[in-house]
């Protein structure tokens, strides 16, 4: 006989099933539970050393140890085999989800007729074969809901069953998309709430904002806790941000602030500024502040080692490499020379330009009194002769 762990139900109950039947991962079956005859779901086949340790952990998680906290239901209960569901009843499955928006929307019209009654209706599951309906919902204190259970009954012509969620669970059951983007852990695969605190987002140095570390159910978010153990190994070792070193003098060298990524403390010392010590030498470090003694980082011995192997290969230079002054000087020389030479031939150059333009100018001057000259004269002709035909007309 081969056992199986089982999950049922909305609020993702936990089941160790015995049969001689075969079952696949996925599976559904119909199995007979603490709660009445419903579907279940075949996770994965057992040994006799993984059904041990699965109940010793459900068995941790319902009484609260290793800061779990506890729960009403068990977590991991015996589940009896009943036979392999069928596609009946997968899809009597199919449709009593369907309906259930309907009956939730009915109940919380009821609700709303009922008087002093502070609740919240969150979610409807009705098990096989409409035996039994669960009404789940949510209040801040305990609710007396008799006359409620009784309006259900009538109106539902089932057995009703009301069962408080806290804050958590009313999320788990609804299920829904997380800030990171994917399905809530909750409603996907976490078994069992753990406490988070701000102590924890502290030492992960998230910032304190509401709307970045709460959840959609409005507590802190789970998956703070996740990596809290990883935070406190990482952070052993080091000083609180904060911590003064008092040196001889009276004043104090001031931890301002932790790179766990680089695993160094940052120091304000005075006449100093900031120092970034690596935490192995944090020890050594700070019996020298304390002491009076001075003292250096690796960091800062490397970098004083690194500009003294500099200064050394500058301090004795290469005698071939250095220039000759004489040959120095006739290279100047030399260029100075070519520089007023060069000089002179463009002021000669420009003056040559110069008189050539002015005789040209000259030249173009003289054209033009010469044809101004030949029309005047060519004018004074012209006059003479109209007046010496006048006057021979006249004779006649």
């Amino acid at each position: 006989m081969s056992k199986y762990l089982v999950i049922y139900g909305k609020p993702r109950y936990f089941g160790v099933v015995a049969t001689d039947t075969e079952l696949n991962r996925g599976d559904v079956i119909v199995s007979r539970t603490i709660r009445g005859e419903e579907l279940s779901t075949v996770i994965s086949l057992l040994t006799d050393e993984q059904e041990q340790a699965c109940r010793a952990m459900f068995r941790s998680l319902e009484h609260g140890n290793e800061g779990m906290a506890k729960t009403q239901e068990p977590l991991v209960t015996d589940v009896e085999f009943v036979s392999m569901a069928s596609q009946l009843d997968l899809e009597e499955a199919a449709f009593h989800r369907q309906e259930e928006p309907k009956w939730l929307k009915v109940a919380k019209e009821i609700l709303a007729e009922q008087e002093n009654i502070e609740m919240k209706l969150v979610d409807i599951e009705s098990l096989r074969c409409e035996k039994k309906v669960y009404f789940y919902f949510s209040a801040e204190g305990r609710v007396d809901f008799r006359d409620y259970v009784k309006e259900l009954a009538r109106e539902f012509k089932m057995r009703i069953e009301l069962r408080q969620l806290s804050t958590r669970d009313s999320a788990r059951v609804l299920g829904g998309v997380a800030a990171c983007g994917h399905v809530c852990c909750c409603n996907y695969w976490l078994n069992q709430f753990m406490p988070v605190s701000i102590k924890m987002i502290k030492d992960q140095n998230t910032a304190l904002n509401p709307t970045k570390i709460s959840g959609l159910c409005g507590r802190l978010m789970c998956c703070m806790c996740f990596e809290h153990l990883t935070y406190q190994e990482a952070w052993e070792g080091f000083p609180p941000q904060g911590t003064k070193i008092k040196m001889p003098d009276g004043r104090a060298v001031v931890v301002t602030g932790i790179d766990l990524k680089a695993k160094k403390v940052r120091f304000s010392v005075p006449d100093r500024g900031e120092v970034l010590v690596a935490k192995e030498e944090l020890e050594s470090v700070t019996k020298a502040i304390e002491s009076g003694e001075d003292w250096k980082t690796e960091e800062e011995l490397a970098k004083m080692n690194a500009i003294k192997q500099s200064l050394a290969s500058f301090a004795e230079p290469d005698i071939i490499n250095i220039p000759d002054k004489q040959e120095e000087q006739e290279k100047t020389n030399n260029y100075d020379n070519y520089q007023r030479t060069k000089d002179t031939n463009s002021r000669y150059d420009n003056q040559n330009t110069s008189k050539k333009q002015r005789a040209r100018k000259q030249d173009g001057d003289r054209s033009a009194n010469q044809a101004r000259s030949r029309s005047t004269d060519d004018a004074n002709t012209e006059q003479k002769q109209g007046k010496r035909i006048t006057f021979f007309r006249k004779k006649k």
